[in-house]
């Protein structure tokens, strides 16, 4: 049922382009984070560049919920690559940023790699708390 509940999410969405109100970045959220919870990564990334393309104001939650995606699915290197580029828009990270890098490093036992994200973290003036630990 997940992935009907992105298909319904996009038909309304399309409702509402067709009864002519402009994209926005709460629905187009919406639609991230329904892709991403699908399992359906490609679209949630399709509708990150329609939100990138027609929103003046990224937040945080977008990039974090790509980010989430692609680390729960062992793709590191692309999560990070989301992390670049929220600071290259001008969104500033916050501890759920790097909770699904920390949760992953840990769950490998990885733990010079989890100290390298916690490192970072703080580097960037976040304080971590349990958000850090349990994503």
């Amino acid at each position: 049922r997940k992935q009907g509940n992105l298909d319904d999410a996009e038909e309304i969405y399309q409702r509402m382009l067709d009864a002519g109100l402009p994209p926005a970045g709460p629905p187009l959220n919406s639609l991230i984070t329904a892709a991403a919870r699908a399992g359906n990564i490609s679209a949630a990334e399709r509708w990150f560049r329609v939100l990138r393309e027609t929103s003046e104001q990224l937040q945080v939650g977008s990039f974090n919920t790509l980010i989430n995606a692609h680390v729960r699915v062992g793709n590191l290197a692309k999560a990070e690559s989301y992390l670049t580029s929220m600071s290259e828009a001008g969104v500033q990270a916050d501890e759920a940023s790097f909770g699904p890098f920390i949760s992953a490093c840990a769950k490998e036992g990885n733990v010079k790699d989890a100290e390298r994200w916690f490192d970072r973290m703080q580097t960037m003036r976040i304080r971590p708390s349990v958000v850090a630990y349990t994503q």
